[in-house]
């Protein structure tokens, strides 16, 4: 299969509605880029539904235990102040949960779901460490 483009229309959609309306998910949340560095030799610009990770260089990974509560292909709110991306999607907060974790277990310092973040760059990623936060 070929790697797809999203569409930016969803997500503008998806910006517009009220995130009280969503439902909460408590998660722990990591950090990724889609280079080799982290993803190892499997990384070749897609995501694991398939999305280029050039046109679409943000994004979420949910873990095998977030998905469950998360499926893929679901639309993931992230409260602007949590850190990601908060200078740059200021007012765009929901991103698609497009790939996989390659973790083993769920979480290491909580009992929460882990989710992971992609950015752009591997530098990025490792600037925002580990946290615990709620999405929606």
């Amino acid at each position: 299969m070929g790697a797809r483009v999203r569409l930016i229309l969803p997500l503008l959609l998806c910006a517009a509605i009220n995130a009280a309306e969503w439902r909460a998910v408590d998660v722990e949340v990591t950090s990724y880029c889609p280079g080799e560095c982290c993803c190892g030799k499997s990384a070749d610009g897609t995501t694991a539904d398939g999305t280029s990770t050039t046109a679409t260089p943000y994004g979420v990974a949910i873990s095998r235990a977030a998905e469950r509560q998360i499926p893929l292909g679901s639309v993931v709110w992230i409260p602007l102040g949590e850190g990601y991306l908060d200078e740059s999607r200021a007012t765009d907060r929901a991103f698609f949960a497009d790939d996989r974790t390659h973790r083993k277990t769920a979480a290491t310092i909580s009992d929460r779901p882990l989710i992971d973040l992609r950015y752009r760059t591997h530098y990025s990623a490792t600037q925002f460490g580990r946290k615990l936060i709620t999405i929606f």
